[in-house]
């Protein structure tokens, strides 16, 4: 065999193990990225269950903006359902004409309509009936049209934290 066919199988070689690695690599990004989408749990609310006041349905001044229930539970377990409390409630607010968002958190031991006429800590309306009656709380209390939320429990927060640098001290 001649030195230019040994050195062209070899590169060929080189090639082919390149590929192969690149190929691995993308596989294990996949893997990973399939097995973190299986993680997020995705609860479905009924939307028609969601309170929302009539007069901010028609409210013109309203139009255009998307707001969107923010919950971080007490559940170091993962479990999102009845029986943790929301430690954390936020609004975010976008304007889908700019795309500025504005956020604004509501104290858990704020005094509210749970929307089932009776009076509590806002933090509770997550526990009795889940995100469907923390958004009815919201609806209710604030005059809001909130039908999308996201839920995170305590583990996720020091995960989001952690990806994001971590904090100083």
């Amino acid at each position: 065999m001649s030195a230019k066919k040994r050195k062209a199988k070899q590169r060929r070689r080189i090639i082919f193990f390149a590929v192969e690695i690149v190929a691995l690599i993308v596989l294990l990004i996949a893997i990973v990225g399939v097995n973190m989408v299986t993680k997020i749990d995705k609860i479905k609310i009924n939307e028609e269950d969601i309170v929302v006041n009539p007069q901010v349905e028609n409210n013109k001044e309203m139009k255009g903006y998307r707001n969107i229930a923010l919950f971080g539970v007490d559940s170091r377990k993962g479990k999102l359902g009845k029986g943790s409390r929301s430690d954390t409630v936020m609004i975010a607010s976008i304007n889908q004409d700019t795309g500025d968002v504005k956020l604004v958190s509501v104290y858990r031991d704020t005094y509210l309509n749970l929307g089932t006429d009776s009076y509590n800590k806002a933090n509770a309306a997550y526990a009795y009936g889940e995100a469907e009656q923390a958004i009815t709380m919201l609806n209710t209390n604030l005059d809001l049209n909130i039908s999308d939320y996201a839920t995170v429990n305590f583990n996720a927060l020091t995960t989001i934290i952690d990806d994001l640098g971590g904090l100083d001290m």
